[in-house]
Order: structure tokens, then sequence, then C-alpha cells
């Protein structure tokens, strides 16, 4: 029985051989054919490659200093005006590097664009006298910058006038130079201190709100028929200014002019700096 089950399944065996082995050399045939024609298209494609060596990384570069910021432009407009109200007067204030010139008291082309802003602001607070103060740092000698202040108080003055904000019986001028500070001029340790005394040059349009058109702009401003190295002068009154002339006459211009407006002092192009501290 057993030799019978045996030879019926090699008798089957043989059978599946004939039936199927020619399928499955075809295919086998197929397949040799088929790397050959890669091998012959690619013929480095079963070749073993060579790695080459892992370049190694260079070296990360040190960065440059940080250069050093510019000068900030200063503000203009609406934004270069600060404004204080009290019971009895209307204070705008504006940095004195939004309106002049470095050293000088010659306004800015730039300047016309806040000053176009002060002049309705002016005209809001109503009819009344109006003093223009200018301020300076504390480089610089005392008198140069006394003279500085006045003759940049003076310009802003003028060209108020010019634009009809205010009237000439009504508007009057002082230069206080470095004596009114608002922020400190140097550091506690004694070092400069470049963003305090930026706070210092400044021009002050102070309206006197509880006074009448022909009276004093302020009664706390200095006299101006006596003056001293301690006190500030005001500008003549305007009858006396007609007799004796208008600042903007050349020789009120040829002045020298100089505001520590960046730490240092430039002298006038025609008149030599007074000496400096």
């Amino acid at each position: 029985m057993k030799f019978k089950c045996l030879a019926a399944l090699i008798a089957c065996t043989v059978m599946q051989s004939a039936l199927f082995g020619p399928a499955y050399a075809q295919d086998a045939s197929k397949i040799n054919k088929w790397f050959e024609d890669i091998d012959k298209k690619y013929p480095n494609l079963r070749r073993k490659q060579n790695v080459g060596n892992i370049q190694d990384p260079g070296k990360i570069g040190t960065p440059g200093k940080i250069q050093n910021p510019g000068n900030i432009n200063a503000p203009q407009g609406l934004q270069a005006i600060k404004t204080k109200s009290d019971p009895c007067s209307q204070r705008f204030s504006i940095g004195a590097d939004t309106l002049f010139e470095f050293d000088k008291a010659t306004l800015t082309p730039r300047a016309e664009e806040t000053l176009s802003v002060l002049g309705p602001m002016i005209e809001n607070a109503g009819l009344h006298p109006v003093l223009i103060e200018g301020h300076t740092d504390s480089v610089g000698t005392d008198e140069y910058n006394q003279e500085l202040s006045e003759r940049r108080a003076e310009r802003v003055r003028n060209w108020l006038l010019e634009h009809r904000v205010v009237e000439k019986r009504a508007v009057s001028t002082v230069g206080y130079g470095e004596k009114k500070p608002v922020a400190p001029n140097t550091k506690p340790d004694g070092k400069d201190n470049p963003p305090g005394r930026a706070l210092n040059r400044r021009v002050e349009i102070v309206v006197n709100t509880c006074a009448k058109l022909d009276e004093p702009a302020v009664t706390t401003a200095p006299p101006t028929t006596e003056t001293s190295s301690d006190t500030p002068s005001t500008t003549a009154t305007p009858a006396t200014k007609e007799a004796a002339g208008d600042s903007n006459s050349p020789s009120a211009e040829s002045a020298p002019a100089g505001d520590a407006s960046t730490g240092s002092s430039v002298p006038d192009a025609n008149m030599p700096l007074p000496g400096k501290p």
C-alpha cells in the first residue's frame, strides 16, 4: 500500500514538471535577460562604489562688530511739540535740534513742518501776550550760550510774525542760555549726558492766557533795561526794536553761534568761535 502511494506521488510530480517546467524556465530566462540588459545599459550600476572621505565642516566665522547706530533724526511736526498747561499759561516746548542747524540760529528746511503745526496751536490759545524763550545746554561759555539762546528765540519770533501767527505788539523774546536746564547735562559720575543735553536745547513759547493782549507775556520775565551775567536779558520792546533795527540784520546774523548739539562745538565759517571751557 505504501509503495502504491509513493509511486502515485512520484507520478504526480513528474506530470507537474512536464506541464509547468517550460513556463518556469521561460520566466527565469526573461529575468536573466532583463538583468543583462540593465548591466549593458548601466555598466557601473552593480559595481561597488568607493565612498570618499566625509568633508570636515569649515570653521564658523566670527561675527563682526555690531555697527553703532547713527544719530536719530529729531522728531518733526506734532511729535516734536510738547505742551504744558497751567492756570494762566500754555507752554509749547520744541527741541532746538528740530528747528536749527548745528551750532547756528538758522532754521532748517524741515523746521517749517513743525512751525506750521505750532502756528494753529498758538492761535487756538487766543489773543494773549506771547513770550518766546531760548535755552541751550551747558557746553560752551555762559556768554556764548546766552547769545545763541537769544538769537534762536528771535528767529522763531520772526517766523511767527512773517506767517501772521502773532501780532508784533504782543510777542517778546528772552534768552536764558544754560541757566534753566530740564535734565542733567552730565551723569552722576561726571561723564557727558547727550540725551539730557538734547532736552535742554530747546525753544519754549509761553502764552499768558490770563493777561490782555497789551500786557506782558509773563510777570517773571527779566527787565529789558538792565542785564547782567547772572540775569538773562529780554529783547527790546517793539518800539525800541523799530528804532534799533530787527535782529535779522547782517550784524545780528554775523555773530558767532554755537550749541553742543552732538557734544562738540563747530565754529562759524566767517567768525572765530569763542573759547570753550
